[in-house]
């Protein structure tokens, strides 16, 4: 899998904001959604790219983890984000020679080896025998969901609920919900490990096509049939 650049997918600064981040998101989401691009692949392909990003770059222990492994970045996600299934080789090699870890050789004397598992990992590395303690609590990763609403629900909000994996989740919607919006509910998403917090749920709304009135933006289209009489003289 090829390195991705998800601060350029997002078109944002590596020193972008939180915030910064969650707009660019937003923006790019509503732009390359499949409703407003239908049949256009290399929009979907860009949907999913963003979604992808996001996912990474809107949440701070992985955008951290990121920044840090670069380009290695897709090799540790690829491998369930366990360290023990990471090929440390690409980081021991550094001077063309085996890519084997003994000791504190491989990274110089005075605990650096142990220090780079601590700062990416959160936990101590047995150097002698690579031996690691139990993994420490881990959030949950997000999960997505669409949810269709209709015209009128979205007009005035109201109570709405959906089912997820056999799991029923009640929320509210404000009233002047908007088709694309991307709602976040706390810790509803996958299970966080070794007592982590749980992920959150990413919903994505859609508003269903109406029998009378046509959507466009903010905007409500009508179409109002007209006899010949009042079309020539006017009326009510």
């Amino acid at each position: 899998m090829n390195y991705k650049d998800y601060y350029k997918i997002l078109g944002v600064e590596k020193s972008a904001s939180q915030d910064d981040i969650k707009k660019a998101f937003r923006k790019m989401a509503i732009k390359y959604h499949p409703d407003k691009n239908a049949g256009d692949k290399k929009a979907e392909e860009k949907f999913k790219e963003v979604n992808e990003a996001n996912e990474v770059l809107g949440d701070a222990e992985k955008r951290k983890k990121y920044d840090e492994l670069g380009e290695n970045y897709n090799q540790y996600t690829q491998h369930g984000g366990q360290e023990g299934n990471f090929d440390w080789s690409k980081w021991a090699n550094r001077g063309g020679g085996q890519s084997t870890f003994s000791g504190s050789e491989s990274f110089g004397e005075g605990g650096d080896f142990s220090d780079f598992f601590e700062n990416i990992f959160g936990q101590r590395f047995n150097q002698s025998t690579r031996a690691r303690q139990p993994q420490g609590p881990m959030r949950g990763y997000d999960m997505n969901a669409e949810m269709e609403i209709s015209l009128e629900e979205a007009y005035n909000g109201g109570s709405k609920q959906i089912v997820l994996n056999g799991q029923r989740i009640n929320l509210k919607l404000a009233p002047g919900t908007y088709h694309g919006q991307l709602l976040r509910m706390k810790e509803k998403g996958s299970p966080g490990v070794n007592g982590g917090p749980p992920g959150d749920l990413i919903i994505d709304v859609h508003i269903a096509p109406h029998a009378t009135y046509k959507l466009k933006g903010n905007d409500l289209h009508f179409d109002q049939p007209l006899d010949f009489k009042t079309a020539v003289l006017g009326g009510k």
